[in-house]
């Protein structure tokens, strides 16, 4: 079994950059400790951790408030927020779940107000070390952080491989490096190693040195009497860490809050197109952090905040549950890309607020060959068509046709919202069973389908029938060539003349109600290239202008 520990130098000082990517390279500092009823923070507080650029400035961890006020006026002092910090460390596990299950975060509220803070996953078994790590250290750089990562065959040792992990250049806090201890090289490892990395008190280190011990491998060389409790805290024997026999055991981490990202602007905006991209790290947060949980995107809510508590809501429905992140962006641009504010923008909020299982697509075997239809839509282009569609016009401008228990063509299908049909197979158990109730529906719904469509059966451009329909059809006067059954067809007061008819299609339906149906159907094209779709009555041959053909 091997351990990889995942270490995030000035994690505070990270989240806060990652919550308002503008502060990166500028001078501010996170103080332990939050503001007094005027909003100012407490002198007795402290720095907890600050910028290079405030560093720059002579800012150091442990001063007070008014010390770093004084030496650095503008430099901009954040209260630490545990809950913040809390929430960005999940949200951190939960992306590290696509690469392990086994994930230890620590306690909940531990390392809250700490400034470095230390996450362990178990490594897979076929992965090899340095390939893990250059892979988690991609998908931490993707969430907005940079992390140091030690491998090795224990806790401790894992821990102190990514201390060790630095960068050859002197003082880059942000080093993105990885170590790797062999397996069985733990006590190898560690034994050149400072002893001040065991968390023993001061007046036991400095005791220890005067000794002249001074390094791990000194303090794990000393003989067993010479060694009692006094070097055992919480129940961790701090020479068998020293010796390479750390702990293994993780604290296996579980999701369990919403998936909500949000980012804070510099600058007020006023206009949809500035805030594209800022859109782009939001959906890929979320959508690691989805992948994480094996789930996909059912329905999202972005919120477009202002000052004084303004907010523009903008849902989207994506026709297909998707865990891709530039797929999620391309519809989050699409859905808001025509929108008008009325108020300024200054944070934007991404909640997933529905997830669902993942669909699993279904690849061509023979993909750019001759059975490549290159005329079919992806469905990625469909659902930005839909959403661009629903930004325009509104949320009731995509529709989609559904069969009714009708025979009568104008009253064969409903419009209803869009909704494409999702593949069964990807939901879990109890989805399936609402899913065999709705199949037997939508077999019922093709029986009926199928009688209503024998009526009319298939003609011109091999429909049955047009989609676009006249409500009242529109009485159409006879014409006087016996070859075809009008000369015109009158819209609106202009003539278009006939040049072709494709006929009759008769129907005969409803017989047994009040009002029967008895109509014979034609298809006719005009000489400016229009087709329309005619019907003569039976009883009295008054012909009726049904529908258009688009």
């Amino acid at each position: 079994m091997r351990i990889a520990c995942i270490y995030l130098p000035a994690f505070a000082l990270q989240v806060q950059v990652r919550q308002a990517p503008h502060r990166a390279g500028s001078p501010f500092a996170v103080v332990h400790g939050p503001r007094d009823a005027q909003g100012e923070l407490s002198g007795s507080r402290a720095v907890l951790v600050c910028s290079k650029a405030a560093w720059e400035m002579g800012i150091r961890p442990g001063m007070s408030a008014p010390q770093a006020r004084a030496l650095a006026p503008d430099v901009e002092l954040l209260a630490s927020d545990a809950t913040l910090y809390q929430r960005a460390l999940e949200a951190l596990a939960e992306s590290l779940m696509v690469h392990s299950l086994s994930i230890d975060i620590g306690a909940e509220g531990e390392g809250e107000s700490q400034a470095n803070i230390a996450v362990y996953l178990r490594v897979p078994k076929a992965s090899r070390g340095d390939d893990f790590a250059q892979t988690l250290l991609l998908g931490l750089d993707r969430q907005g952080y940079k992390a140091r990562i030690g491998i090795a065959d224990n806790r401790f040792t894992a821990w102190a491989a990514a201390q060790g992990a630095r960068t050859r250049k002197e003082g880059d806090l942000f080093a993105k490096e990885y170590c790797t201890v062999p397996t069985g090289g733990s006590a190898a490892f560690l034994a050149p190693l400072r002893i001040d990395l065991l968390p023993l008190s001061t007046d036991v280190q400095h005791m220890l040195e005067t000794l002249g011990i001074k390094t791990l491998g000194n303090f794990a060389s000393l003989p067993p009497p010479s060694v009692g409790r006094r070097w055992n805290a919480e129940g961790v024997d701090f020479q068998s860490l020293a010796q390479g026999e750390g702990p293994t055991l993780l604290q296996s981490f579980t999701p369990k809050q919403v998936i909500i990202e949000s980012i804070d602007l510099e600058h007020e905006v006023a206009e949809i197109e500035a805030l594209a991209f800022s859109l782009r790290p939001l959906a890929d947060r979320a959508c690691d952090r989805l992948r994480g949980r094996s789930m996909a995107v059912g329905r999202a809510l972005l919120r477009l905040k202002g000052r004084d508590d303004s907010c523009s809501e903008f849902s989207l429905d994506p026709a297909r549950p998707t865990a891709d992140g530039r797929r999620l962006f391309e519809l989050l641009r699409a859905v808001v890309k025509d929108q008008r504010l009325d108020h300024t923008v200054c944070e934007l909020e991404l909640t997933i607020s529905e997830e669902c299982d993942p669909e699993i697509e279904e690849l061509d075997l023979f993909s750019g060959g001759v059975l490549d239809h290159q005329d079919r839509p992806s469905p990625e282009s469909v659902d930005v068509a839909i959403a661009r569609l629903e930004s325009m016009f509104g949320k009731d401008s995509v529709s989609s046709a559904q069969l009714t228990e009708s025979h009568r063509p104008e009253r064969a299908f409903r419009l209803t919202p869009f909704a494409p049909p999702r593949n069964s197979s990807t939901r879990n158990s109890s989805t399936r069973k609402r899913s065999t109730k709705r199949a037997r529906k939508s077999r019922a719904k093709r029986a009926s389908a199928t009688r209503a469509q024998a009526a009319l059966p298939l003609v011109m451009n091999g429909t049955s029938g047009a989609m676009r329909l006249l409500d009242p059809p529109t009485p159409q006067p006879p014409g006087d060539d016996p070859h075809l059954p009008l000369s015109n067809i009158t819209i609106e007061g202009i003539q278009s003349p006939v040049v072709a008819t494709f006929g009759p299609t008769k129907v005969n339906t409803e017989w047994w109600s009040n009002t029967p149906v008895s109509r014979d159907y034609y298809e006719v094209e005009t000489k400016d290239g229009g087709r329309y779709w005619v019907f003569k009555k039976t009883e009295d041959g008054q012909y009726y202008l049904h529908g258009i053909f688009d």
